[in-house]
């Protein structure tokens, strides 16, 4: 399927919002400064003081004075509820991909703070709701960034979906979104794009040939026309890919969809559950300190294991980590481990914390990579591009390498800059000129369409007689618009 794109003729805003299953950011361009490398991205959120935040958790609870919080002014221990966006689309993403720790659970420490509902409330009101707060903040950051100008100023909002949702399940955020006032000034524009697809516009921009020279690509061989590059948006909810060959890249990078999207529950937060989980064998009768806030979102406990998981897989960690707990009245057991102040796990706890979760991912590229052979068998696959919070983590870009170097013909492995700011910064890329000039069709196109009956082809099961015409017409029959291929 082609794609035209109109041009803009005037001076505009782009907005990109990353509504993420943990976490939620969102950066901005204007139209006449188009530079990936200039858009910028909001960082002061309620609740973070005078801390830069590049972005905001994806949750709404209650203070202590009994109003509403929201991102960065819930504590530990707060009542809270997260995890509303992964229900959006609770069946989405393929069984073999999905972590059964991951599907419903947000803040594994906290069963407050568990993937839930408000009674009487469904997802989307959720959503709703919670984008109303974002779209607060950011139309009061614009305000300051173009206090002159943002009342006249045209702002196209391009909120993201993760690629393997339903469609049904992306237009429900895209009308929660718009509820929640994104698009809703005269002037103003809203569409949605894929996490995958607007990775795409940012990296892969990021990583083209400049000056004769390929970023983080060793061989430029790979980065040229008829080659295959798989993207890997790897967040803290969900896994998605899209593979895409290279048409051509100067005099501006071109790319076409080869393999519809797909993607599945196996993201970093399935880590924190798999690691409360051997800490609560470990402790025993203990357990029951981990209730409530001393595990829970913000616990010194979590935030010891953050600085672990994000650097498991450097030489340091060979040896095991200590993880400060702040967990009081807990019993020292030295065998498994508890100590007064700290919990020591060792490299072989570590990895039967994230092993489960990356075989799933790794599982899901090889079988991308594999349909990407069977439908381009011209086009080899020479590249991934790793995304998202979880693609920064040591251990998966270490996995993926290994998986990589045996390939054939080598797959590069490329993990751009901030590429836990990809996604919102593709979709400023894709709202101010996106890559993407060919996708698969993710299911035929068509509508129903009664025709005067044949019996040759008809069931006269489902015919009926026209009040207008009086002839004898078939319902049962389709009008397509759009095939997809196998």
């Amino acid at each position: 399927m082609l794609i035209e794109k109109p041009v803009e003729r005037s001076g505009f805003l782009v907005v990109g919002v990353d509504f993420g299953t943990t976490y939620t950011g969102v950066a901005y361009a204007h139209s006449e400064v188009p530079d990936p490398n200039r858009i910028a991205v909001i960082t002061k959120w309620p609740g973070a003081g005078t801390q830069t935040r590049p972005k905001v958790p994806t949750e709404i609870g209650t203070l202590p004075s009994g109003k509403r919080g929201w991102g960065w002014q819930l504590r530990a221990g707060m009542k809270r509820f997260g995890g509303f966006k992964l229900l959006l689309d609770p069946k989405a993403g393929d069984k073999a991909y999905n972590d059964e720790q991951l599907l419903l659970t947000l803040d594994p420490g906290d069963p407050s703070a568990r993937s839930q509902l408000r009674e009487g409330e469904s997802a989307t009101d959720m959503a709703t709701e919670y984008l109303a707060l974002i779209y607060e903040e950011v139309m009061t950051a614009l305000g300051r960034r173009f206090p002159n100008s943002l009342g006249g100023l045209k702002i196209k909002f391009i909120i993201t979906t993760p690629a393997m949702w339903s469609r049904a399940a992306q237009h429900n955020t895209l009308m929660a979104a718009r509820a929640a006032g994104f698009g809703s000034r005269p002037q103003d524009h809203l569409e949605p794009v894929t996490e995958p697809e607007a990775a795409a516009c940012y990296a892969m921009k990021e990583v083209n040939v400049s000056e004769g020279q390929v970023a983080c690509i060793s061989d430029s061989a790979s980065w040229q026309p008829d080659r295959q590059i798989i993207i890997c948006d790897a967040g803290g909810g969900t896994v998605d890919l899209v593979t895409y060959a290279i048409d051509q890249v100067h005099p501006f990078l071109k790319v076409l969809e080869t393999v519809p999207p797909r993607g599945g529950f196996c993201g970093a937060t399935s880590l924190d559950e798999r690691f409360l989980q051997l800490l609560r064998r470990r402790l025993g009768r203990q357990a029951r300190l981990l209730d409530g806030p001393r595990a829970g979102r913000g616990s010194r406990l979590m935030q010891s294991f953050d600085d672990v998981k994000r650097n498991f897989g450097t030489s340091h960690y060979e040896e095991g980590e200590l993880i400060e707990h702040g967990i009081r009245g807990i019993r020292e057991d030295i065998d498994n481990g508890i100590e007064e102040e700290y919990i020591k796990l060792s490299h072989d706890d570590m990895k039967s914390i994230f092993d489960p979760v990356i075989d799933k991912v790794l599982t899901l590229i090889q079988d991308m990579a594999k349909e990407a052979r069977r439908r381009e068998p011209t086009k080899p696959v020479t590249g991934i591009i790793l995304v998202g919070g979880f693609g920064e983590s040591m251990y998966l870009t270490q996995r993926l390498k290994r998986w990589a170097s045996r390939q054939s013909p080598p797959v590069f492995l490329c993990n751009p800059n901030e590429s836990w700011a990809a996604i919102a910064k593709g979709a400023v890329c894709y709202g101010l000129e996106g890559i993407v000039h060919r996708r698969v069709l993710p299911c035929h196109y068509g509508a129903v369409l009664d025709s005067p009956f044949d019996a040759d082809i008809h069931d006269p099961n489902y015919t009926y007689t026209s009040r207008w015409s009086k002839e004898l017409y078939s319902s049962d029959g389709m009008e397509w618009f759009a095939k997809m291929v196998g």
